[in-house]
């Protein structure tokens, strides 16, 4: 008898966090619903947004301080299945590019959208990730950048506009076109 009381306490749980994982969903959707008319929406060509962010070993970013280099920006969340299968491609094209580019022209910059620095830390080490990864602790770059979906990835030339948005998943050879693409030529 008492296995039964367990198991439906643990039915209970079960069916109380699927409810409240609905409630938080419907709650967002409504919530970015409403600030959309309020959002610029960035575009191809557009100046892209400055911020200032911190990384893991603490040495901050600022989108200014990379003028006249290309950046890849990627939003993402620890949860999300589609940015876990991207990273392993993105490590490996950073790992590439780093080595090419010897003058320091280009840069990936991670953004995790404000998970705890934990959850975050044992994210990178597992995937054994080399490039900037930042927590966008207030989701105001996020919001800046108008990101609503994960993974999002912004490809900025050296003239800071945004020169390609993806909304979802990319793989290596995606990830080396694009950053063929805003890579400065000398």
């Amino acid at each position: 008898m008492g296995v039964k009381k367990n198991e439906k306490k643990q039915r209970t749980i079960f069916r109380d966090l699927i409810l409240l994982s609905f409630a938080f969903i419907i709650i967002w959707v409504l919530y970015s619903n409403s600030k959309k008319d309020e959002m610029n929406v960035l575009a191809i060509g557009d100046e892209a947004p400055n911020f200032k962010l911190t990384d893991l070993n603490g040495q901050t970013h600022m989108l200014s301080d990379y003028k006249e280099k290309a950046v890849m920006l990627n939003f993402w969340g620890t949860w999300c299945g589609p940015c876990a299968r991207e990273m392993p491609a993105i490590e490996k094209q950073y790992q590439l590019y780093k080595d090419k580019d010897k003058d320091k022209d280009f840069e990936i910059i991670s953004i995790n959208l404000a998970q705890s620095k934990l959850e975050v830390e044992n994210f990178t080490n597992k995937y054994n990730l080399t490039f900037p990864v930042t927590i966008d602790k207030t989701n105001s770059v996020s919001n800046a950048y108008n990101v609503v979906q994960l993974p999002a990835t912004i490809f900025i030339d050296k003239e800071g506009k945004i020169n390609k948005i993806v909304k979802g998943e990319l793989d290596e050879s995606s990830i080396s076109k694009f950053i063929e693409n805003i890579l400065p030529t000398n």
